[in-house]
C-alpha cells in the first residue's frame, strides 16, 4: 500500500515529467543568472567607479536572467508544491510516510515506486534547482532513502557533498574565506561574452558597513506578508485591512513600530512606494531571501508580484 502523501508526491513528480520540457528551456537562463553573479563579484563598487559601474551592469544582466526563470519556471513549482503540501518535505510529516511505505509497500506497489523514482531523476539529471535549491536537496535525500530501500540505485551527484557550492549565498560566503568561488552547477556552453577580470575578490569593508537590506524596515515588514503572518489583518474579502485592527495596534502586535505607514500601505492597497506589492525589486529580494532562509513564502505574496516591465 502506498500512503496518500507519497501519492501526493508522486502528483508532483507526474507534475514536474509534464513540465519537464518547458522548464528545460530555461536551464539557459539559469546558468546565465549563476555566471553573471560569479562574475559580478570580481567587482568591488566601493574601490572605484569603473568598478561600480561594472558591478551595476553585471548585478542587472543577472537579475535578467533569474526573473526570466523565477516567473515561468520557480513560481510554477511552488505553487504546484503549495498547493499538495509538500513545500518542506525532508521532516517529520514525511518521514511517517516512508516508514509506512517501507512496511506496507506490496508486489504490486513496485512497479509504480520505481516508474516515480526514475521519473524524477531523469527529471534532475536535465533540470536545474531553479532557485529552489533547498527544497530539491531535500526531495533528492528523501527519494535516495526510498529508491535504495527498494533496490534502485541513481546517481551519487545528488548525495550530500559538503566540498559542493550549491546556492549563491554559499558561493559568497566559500569566495570571502578562500578566494576561489565553485560554481553550483557547470559552466559549459555558457557565452556571457565578456573577458575575465584578474581583480581580487572585495576586501572586507573597513569603515561601518551600509545597512543591509534585510534590517531595512520596509524588508521586515515585508517578510512578514511573504511569511504570511499578516493574512490574519485583512478584511474578509482579502483586499482591505480589517476594520478590527489599525495600522499602528498592528505595527505594536508585530514589534515593528516604526513600521506603521508601510503596514497601512500594503494593506490598504495604496499606489505608493509604502505598499511593497508595487516594488517588483522588493518582492524578488524578499523570495530570495526566504528560499535561502528556508521560510516558506505564503501563496498570496507570489500571486501579488507584478510582471516585468520591459
Amino acid at each position: 500500500m502506498i500512503p496518500i502523501k507519497i501519492n501526493t508526491l508522486f502528483e508532483f513528480i507526474d507534475f514536474l515529467d509534464e513540465k519537464k520540457e518547458t522548464f528545460i528551456l530555461y536551464n539557459g537562463n539559469f546558468d546565465k543568472a549563476i555566471a553573471f553573479n560569479k562574475e559580478k563579484l570580481n567587482f568591488n563598487p566601493k574601490n572605484s567607479f569603473s568598478d561600480r559601474i561594472e558591478y551595476e551592469k553585471l548585478d542587472k544582466l543577472k537579475n535578467k536572467e533569474f526573473d526570466k526563470v523565477w516567473r515561468n519556471v520557480t513560481i510554477l513549482i511552488n505553487k504546484k508544491a503549495t498547493d499538495l503540501g509538500i513545500q518542506k518535505v525532508y521532516n517529520a510529516w514525511y518521514f511517517g510516510s516512508e516508514y509506512e511505505l517501507k512496511n506496507k509497500a506490496t508486489f504490486e506497489d513496485l512497479s509504480i515506486i520505481k516508474e516515480h523514482l526514475d521519473t524524477y531523476f531523469a527529471f534532475r539529471d536535465v533540470g536545474r534547482h531553479y532557485f529552489n535549491q533547498i527544497f530539491f536537496s531535500d526531495l533528492d535525500r528523501f527519494l535516495i532513502d526510498i529508491a535504495e530501500y527498494f533496490g534502485n540505485k541513481y546517481n551519487d551527484k545528488f548525495k550530500d557533498n559538503p566540498k559542493k557550492i550549491n546556492d549563491l549565498a554559499e558561493a559568497v560566503e566559500h569566495l570571502k574565506k578562500t578566494g576561489e568561488i565553485t560554481p553550483p552547477i557547470p559552466l559549459d556552453n555558457v557565452d556571457i561574452n565578456r573577458q575575465q577580470s584578474n581583480i581580487q575578490a572585495p576586501p572586507e569593508p573597513q569603515q561601518k558597513p551600509k545597512k543591509k537590506k534585510k534590517d531595512t524596515l520596509w524588508f521586515k515588514v515585508g517578510l512578514l506578508f511573504a511569511n504570511g503572518k499578516m493574512e490574519k489583518y485583512y478584511s474578509d474579502n482579502g483586499k482591505a485591512m480589517s476594520s478590527k485592527y489599525t495600522a499602528g495596534k498592528i505595527a505594536d502586535e508585530v514589534n515593528l513600530p516604526k513600521g506603521e505607514k508601510y503596514i497601512l500601505g500594503t494593506l490598504q492597497g495604496y499606489k505608493s512606494d509604502k505598499n511593497i506589492y508595487n516594488n517588483r525589486d522588493k518582492m524578488i529580494s524578499i523570495i530570495e531571501h526566504c528560499e535561502n532562509a528556508d521560510i516558506e513564502v505564503h501563496k498570496s505574496f507570489l500571486e501579488k508580484l507584478p510582471p516585468e516591465t520591459i
